[in-house]
C-alpha cells in the first residue's frame, strides 16, 4: 500500500511520470487506475 511515486523509485525509476507510461505500456492502464480497482 505504498505511494505509486515510491513504488517507483523502489523499482529504480527516476521519474514518476516515466514510470506511469511504462506502466501504461506494459499493462493497458495506468497505476492509478490500477490502485483505484485493485483496494
Amino acid at each position: 500500500n505504498m505511494p505509486i511515486l515510491d513504488v517507483a523509485i523502489a523499482t529504480g525509476f527516476t521519474s514518476h511520470s516515466y514510470f506511469a507510461q511504462s506502466y501504461r505500456l506494459q499493462f493497458g492502464r495506468p497505476p492509478s487506475e490500477e490502485r483505484r480497482t485493485t483496494y
